[in-house]
Order: C-alpha cells, then sequence, then structure tokens
C-alpha cells in the first residue's frame, strides 16, 4: 500500500470515529433527557389573561428617512374582546434623537439657521389598531421544554423533553393608523431640493442646503430645521400561536414552554404629511411643502413578537419596513426608499384572565 493509501485510511478512520463520538454523545444526551419523568402543571392556551400592557424601557428605530435613528421608551397595550377581536395601542418617545435641538447659529457663519418655532423636538409615535382572527384552532404537539443549558467554547448546549401539549394558532386581519412627529434638517442629502419647497409668498428660498448658497433675510440657508408630523393608515395580516405549558421535571424543578408570536405584515398608506413653518433671522415666516416628486404614498412593513402568557415576562418586536411619506430617493432605483428597522424590548404585565370553553 502507497503512502497515499496508507494516508487517505487513516484519514477516514479518525473521521469516522468522530463521527461516532458525536453521534454517541447526541444520542446520550437525547435519552438522558427523554428518561425524565414529569407532570404538567397547566396546559390550556383558552385560559389566557385577555389584558396585557408593555412597559418598554428600550427601543431603536433606525430610518433612512427624514430621521436617521432614535432611541427611547414606550408603553403599549394589547385587550382581546369575544375571543377573536384584539385592540391595540403603542406611544414612542425618544430620548436620544439626532435631529431634536438643533442650533439655530451657523458653526461657519455666525448667522441664525432657518428654524421652527420653538426649534425640533424630540420624536413621538402614536398608533391604534384592531385585528379581526378569522380562523382560531387548536392542536396537540410535541413541544420542547428546556430542561438545562450551558455554554462552552463558543458552544451552547441543551437538555430538553419533548412533551405532547396544546398549540393555538389564530389567523385574521389587522388595520389602524400611526402617527409620528420628528425633527428633520433640509440640506442633509442630496434630494432637499426637490423634496422641499420653502416659500415667503412669491419669494422662494433656493439652494437650500448648498454651502455656496445666498444667505436669505440675515439667515444661513444651509441647513433648515423643522419638524414632519406624518399619519399613516395600515392593513394586513396576523398570524398569532399561543402555547402555555409548565411542566414538574424530576431533577430539575418548573419549566415551560410559554409564549404569544405574532407575525404581521401590513400595507401602508401615508396621505397626509405637515411641516411646520421655519423664520429667518429677520423675522419673515416660510412655509414649508413637500412636492409630488418628494413623496411617496405607499410603503409597507413586516414583524415579529413575543410577549409572556399570563405572567409577568419579556417583550420584545422586530420590524423592518419601507415607510410612506417625504421621499429622499431616487424612485427609480430598486433599493431606494425610507427602509426602517425597529427593535424592541421590554417586559409583559398581563391582567384580568378570561375563562373560555
Amino acid at each position: 500500500m502507497s503512502l497515499i493509501d496508507k494516508t487517505y485510511v487513516l484519514k477516514y478512520k479518525q473521521m469516522k470515529k468522530i463521527i461516532l463520538l458525536i453521534s454517541s454523545a447526541l444520542i446520550v444526551n437525547t435519552l438522558k433527557s427523554q428518561s425524565v419523568s414529569y407532570d404538567i402543571l397547566e396546559d390550556n392556551v383558552q385560559d389566557i389573561k385577555r389584558i396585557n400592557i408593555q412597559i418598554i424601557p428600550f427601543y431603536a428605530d433606525i430610518y433612512s428617512g427624514v430621521n436617521f435613528a432614535t432611541l427611547g421608551a414606550s408603553a403599549s397595550a394589547e385587550v382581546s374582546i369575544l375571543k377573536r377581536i384584539e385592540l391595540k395601542g403603542e406611544f414612542r418617545m425618544a430620548y436620544l434623537d439626532g435631529n431634536s435641538g438643533k442650533k439655530q447659529v451657523s458653526d461657519l457663519t455666525g448667522l441664525n439657521h432657518p428654524t421652527c418655532e420653538g426649534g425640533t423636538k424630540r420624536s413621538n409615535y402614536f398608533e391604534v389598531g384592531a385585528a379581526l382572527y378569522l380562523f382560531n384552532w387548536t392542536r396537540t404537539r410535541n413541544l420542547q421544554v428546556t430542561l438545562h443549558s450551558s455554554s462552552s467554547g463558543g458552544r451552547t448546549y441543551r437538555e430538553y423533553l419533548n412533551v405532547p401539549g396544546e398549540r393555538r394558532r389564530m389567523f385574521g386581519l389587522r388595520s389602524g393608523l400611526f402617527m409620528y412627529n420628528t425633527g428633520t434638517r433640509i440640506g442633509d442629502n442630496d434630494f432637499s431640493n426637490y423634496t422641499y419647497l420653502i416659500t415667503n409668498g412669491a419669494d422662494t428660498m433656493q439652494n437650500v442646503g448648498s454651502p455656496t448658497a445666498n444667505n436669505v433675510d440675515g439667515s444661513d440657508v444651509t441647513y433648515v430645521n423643522t419638524m414632519v408630523n406624518s399619519m399613516v393608515f395600515y392593513g394586513g395580516i396576523s398570524l398569532k400561536s399561543i402555547t402555555n405549558l409548565i411542566i414538574r421535571a424530576d431533577g430539575y424543578g418548573k419549566k415551560k414552554h410559554t409564549g404569544v408570536y405574532d407575525i404581521y405584515a401590513d400595507y401602508l398608506m401615508c396621505p397626509y404629511v405637515s411641516m411646520k413653518d421655519v423664520y429667518t433671522a429677520g423675522g419673515k415666516k416660510w412655509d414649508v411643502k413637500h412636492t409630488s416628486d418628494g413623496f411617496k404614498l405607499s410603503g409597507w412593513r413586516v414583524g415579529v413578537s413575543y410577549r409572556s402568557v399570563n405572567r409577568f415576562g419579556f417583550h420584545y418586536k422586530f420590524e423592518f419596513g419601507s415607510r410612506p411619506g417625504l421621499y429622499f430617493s431616487d424612485k427609480a432605483d430598486f433599493l431606494s426608499g425610507n427602509y426602517n428597522c425597529l427593535l424592541v424590548m421590554g417586559c409583559n404585565i398581563p391582567f384580568s384572565k378570561k375563562k373560555t370553553k
């Protein structure tokens, strides 16, 4: 046998040993988990508290539109009515906002920038909506209940049980509206001149954002600071999954597989955008409007959220989409648009258990 053949056989044997060791470890781990005896303490997906309030100390909204990024806190609530109807509300307020509190005085010229009365404020967001679930079904499925997990060497090892438990799924339609008020700095992008129209009677503010723009009424127009208020209607679909399985496993104590997951997709329409008037140093009031080229009527979003069931616990939400409203990109570009990415982290507080049969 040649040296190459011997090397090949040696590598084959080593690989075979590694595969056997991994397979044995997986089998032993599975047998160890499945050999644990347990008692089911709770497994009822119908007996769910119908009011849930979420307190969110942190959210992050990254947005390629009028305001690049905001960090803040929020509160939201969900109320279930007649088993198939759900009402929702949410309020968000930024505590770190790059477009709030903009200085009126230019660092370059010492002149005032045109700014709305009172200056720009921190962003806020308010949403109300409702969902009607047309389909509601419950099935018994094998649910994985984690008994123990640990991390070592960059890997996570987990022991779990497959326990038969109820899973409730709901599918339906949702709709509502949201409004957000945020500061914007006109002149921060190459599309300012065709997105905004700033006028005082017959006069139009020209070359906003250009470093060579002439002063207007004693103000430096390289930037203009104002507030934007947008109203957006939405309609879409929602798929919810609910589990409420709690067991007591020998040697491990109470363990659970619980939670409400909501996967949703919405179509967005923005019929209304307004901007506050701005004032130049000489006291002139300038009306700020958007052009047809700088406005997009429709958009979309998809997201997934999680909250605890019947007990104080965690709440998470992740959302991605393209918002309608003021538009700064070339609409012919496929990857252009007011894309936003939202991450929410907080806690869920349930109230008022509603028993149903």
